[in-house]
């Protein structure tokens, strides 16, 4: 907050001259002195009192009220101000308190990296283990550029040097080439037979080609492809990167150089959380209709199998099976449609003592506009929307079955207030 207003604001020395007025400020009066005469205006934490003897004419008044409310406004902006500021150190600080965390955490890396003997070990695995030495190496060349550049307040300063593209882009394939055959990717690279420079910073190039590379293979389903094309233009150059993934909704696609912004991946996070579920059911096996391990045993873990992992499996095969029984006339249409209806409508009602958990016990949704449009939310949920995830879910029980799909890389978000 402003204690004092700003001593550089030279209209406001010319308004106090030409005037037989007094400001106050938050108990400062402006000039400084005794305060005589009575208050004409006031504005938030500003009064303004008229000194004269005689009253000021009804423009004079209008005035000095706009000039009265002019001056408030610089003084809200002035705040604001202030606390971006304030801000601003208190992120530099806490970015220098963090780099110099990871940091220390990267020199204990780097030093194991330096000291494994690698003799004994296979061709492979020695060229894995150089990739990390030289990715932790570059790691820490960038985090004590980023300490420089916090130190000196300016920013990340871009270099102006001649870059190899060609050389460059065949580095970063390389880096990625051990991630995109543990998931049986092919990674192909299409580079102009001539020479390709440019002028840049070539740590940052680099690190912006090996994020983009990275998501390509990250996000790319296993036996799937990712293309790298150089291309030559007549006056640039143009990096073209295609994957077989999923891709970026269009809908988003207008935000993906917002900074930390993610876009989303459809089924990703069901598919992830499925295969984990499967994985869990396998690694604690015998944990399952176990006295031993009482009602965890007996109820916990039945019931997970039985509806959680094989309830998509079920429900799939469910969906799959009526028009197959229908065209062998196995099926009997009244009893087929009113038990569909009976199952969406079950889950219909679960959404609905949901929804009236949150609204009538926790009250964390006052408006009635939205208790209404979380009521028509799980009608639209069972059709289509649920069908998408069953889906999704069965694939990934077949995934794990074939022991295949990645977990991919897992961000931690922390708690939120």
């Amino acid at each position: 907050m402003v204690q004092h207003p700003p001593g550089d604001l030279a209209f406001l020395a010319e308004f106090l001259r030409r005037y037989p007025v007094r400001v106050v400020f938050r108990g400062r009066v402006l000039p400084e002195g005794p305060l005589k005469g009575e208050k004409l205006l006031e504005e938030g934490e500003l009064a303004l009192y008229w000194e004269a003897s005689r009253p000021p004419a009804k423009e004079t008044q209008e005035a000095l009220r706009l000039l009265l409310r002019a001056f408030g406004e610089v003084l809200a902006l002035k705040e604001r101000e202030l606390a971006l500021l304030q801000a601003q150190d208190e992120t530099a600080r806490l970015l220098r308190l963090l780099l110099h965390e990871i940091k220390n955490s990267l020199m204990s890396v780097l030093g194991a990296l330096e000291l494994l003997e690698a003799e004994d070990l296979p061709q492979e695995a020695r060229e894995l283990l150089a990739i990390a030495e030289k990715s932790a190496r570059r790691i820490r060349e960038l985090l004590e550029k980023a300490q420089d550049y916090l130190k000196l307040g300016r920013g990340v300063r871009l270099k102006a040097e001649r870059v190899d593209l060609k050389a460059l882009l065949l580095e970063v394939a390389e880096e990625v080439r051990p991630l995109a055959r543990g998931k049986g990717i092919t990674l192909r690279l299409t580079l102009p037979k001539g020479e390709a420079w440019v002028y840049g910073d070539r740590d940052w190039l680099y690190q912006a080609v090996l994020n983009v590379l990275n998501n390509a293979v990250k996000y790319t389903p296993e036996g799937g492809r990712v293309w790298v094309r150089l291309l030559l233009g007549r006056e640039r150059y143009t990096l073209a990167v295609s994957d077989t993934g999923p891709g970026i909704p269009k809908e988003e696609q207008e935000r993906v150089f917002e900074p930390f912004y993610r876009a989303s991946t459809r089924g990703e996070v069901e598919n992830r959380w499925h295969r984990g579920l499967w994985e869990v059911l396998w690694n604690h096996r015998i944990m399952l209709f176990n006295p031993r391990y009482g009602r965890l045993g007996l109820v916990a873990m039945p019931y997970f199998l039985l509806f959680e992992a094989l309830g998509p499996v079920v429900e799939v095969l469910g969906y799959v099976s009526l028009p197959l029984f229908a065209a062998l006339g196995l099926l009997n249409p009244p009893f087929a449609l009113l038990f569909l209806l009976f199952a969406l409508g079950y889950g219909v009602l679960l959404s609905h003592l949901a929804v009236g958990v949150e609204t009538l016990l926790l009250k964390r949704y006052p408006s009635l506009g939205e208790r209404l449009r979380l009521l028509l939310l799980p009608f639209l949920e069972v059709l289509g929307y649920r069908q998408v995830l069953a889906l999704e879910r069965f694939r990934a029980t077949f995934q794990v079955l074939r022991r295949r799909g990645q977990w991919g890389e897992m961000q931690r978000k922390g708690l939120g207030s």
